[in-house]
């Protein structure tokens, strides 16, 4: 695929990677119109083993709400 035919979901999925929240990242891409896409399921692929990692760590330090926020979102 070009990149310029990415759902925009896909762009603000990036900025949020790039300022750092990976969660929010997840949000926008689950909520795409186009939730299929190539490039979308992509991305869910590459934040979804990031977020794993953050819910274990987050439970690990006893946020077991940001834990279960955190794996609710990745199992997604």
């Amino acid at each position: 695929m070009w990149p310029f035919s990415n759902p925009l979901e896909c762009k603000v999925a990036e900025q949020c990677l790039a300022q750092g929240n990976p969660l929010e990242a997840a949000r926008v891409l689950l909520a795409a119109k186009q939730p299929e896409h190539r490039a979308v399921r992509a991305l869910l692929l590459r934040i979804g083993p990031h977020l794993a990692t953050l819910g274990r760590q987050a439970a690990a330090d006893n946020d077991i709400l940001i834990a279960a926020e955190l794996l609710d979102v990745a199992a997604q």
